[in-house]
């Protein structure tokens, strides 16, 4: 019987992460699994990042440390995938932290369950309110093949598309491209580059990864157009479907996309960008009654309010506060 576990590679990117990065890299150092290689790259941190990494270096010989200049999470993690030696890869944001047995759930998916890609559950934390909001059901687990895997990738019914509660093969990263200059979604981008080549994804919904919310985090940022190109991957999804019923998921995905970006809008967007909200909803339009099976009740009343009235600015600010509400009580 061979017991030697087969090596991971995990890649933290870290940008002036000095608030979070102990937290992080102690939860990594705790994984029950223990033949791994942490590459915590510096993208051109300015506070005291470096000197947090250059710590652990010293503490647990399987973190190394790569600095570059800052050219954004994307290159960061391709540079370091570019040095891993291990045949599975992981990665973990600077400011999450994960379970002990986070790694050791996502090899079991990989090597038990003949996983292309294994998944695990997470925990959202909000950092103000000091609130974790638990966004997998324990109970659920998953083997998915063929038109199921992309039904549940499209929908996000259980597993979302962040890279950071996965698990993937070296050799199928290898062909991704990860500067596709995208800074909204960008994970995503990268997933649905590898969903047409894979066979297998196995999902567990234990909640082993913490993902943290606060005022800097990337998700909560402004709007700028270049993240309306987001939307392309998310065309390209639908373009790709063979079955009606996941080309119409694919439909409700976009218009989905179309409100995450909406959200994202300050007062003065919804002047300078009045005809990217008119291509919006005319697109909206298109693919509205095809996608409604897959709405909830709320999102068919607001997004047909967007489509046939000017409210569109009020509309999203009621769904922006709905949203929260429901975090709220989780």
């Amino acid at each position: 019987m061979n017991n030697i576990e087969t090596k991971v590679s995990i890649i933290v990117p870290v940008y002036n992460g000095e608030q979070y990065l102990e937290q992080c890299l102690n939860s990594i150092c705790k994984q029950t699994y223990r033949n791994l290689e942490v590459l915590v790259i510096d993208d051109g941190s300015k506070d005291n990042s470096l000197t947090i990494i250059k710590q652990f270096v010293n503490l647990d010989d399987r973190i190394k440390v790569i600095s570059t200049e800052n050219n954004g999470q994307a290159i960061a993690r391709k540079i370091a995938l570019e040095q891993a030696s291990g045949e599975y890869i992981g990665f973990i944001d600077a400011d999450d932290w994960v379970e002990p047995m986070f790694i050791r759930e996502l090899v079991d998916g990989i090597e038990i369950d003949r996983a292309d890609i294994a998944v695990v559950g997470y925990t959202m934390y909000f950092d103000k309110e000091q609130k974790y909001v638990p966004m997998s059901d324990s109970q659920i687990s998953l083997n998915l093949e063929g038109d199921a895997i992309d039904f549940e990738w499209i929908t996000s019914n259980h597993f979302k598309g962040f890279l950071c509660d996965k698990l993937f093969k070296k050799e199928q990263l290898q062909i991704v491209n990860f500067d596709q200059g995208y800074n909204f979604m960008e994970d995503v981008a990268i997933i649905d580059q590898l969903i047409p080549r894979i066979s297998r994804i196995t999902y567990v919904g234990k909640s082993l990864y913490y993902y943290r919310q606060h005022a800097q985090s990337t998700i909560r940022g402004g709007f700028q157009l270049e993240q309306a190109n987001v939307l392309e991957v998310i065309q390209n999804m639908i373009n790709r479907q063979v079955s009606d019923t996941n080309r119409n998921a694919a439909k409700y995905r976009y218009i989905v996309t179309v409100l995450q970006l909406l959200a994202r809008f300050k007062e003065n967007d919804y002047i300078t960008q009045k005809q990217l909200i008119v291509n919006w909803r005319d697109k909206m339009d298109t693919y509205y009654q095809n996608s409604r099976p897959f709405m909830n009740v709320v999102d068919r009343i607001l997004v047909y309010l967007i489509i046939k009235t000017p409210l569109t600015r009020m509309i999203i600010k009621i769904r922006s506060a709905l949203i929260k509400l429901k975090y709220f009580f989780k």
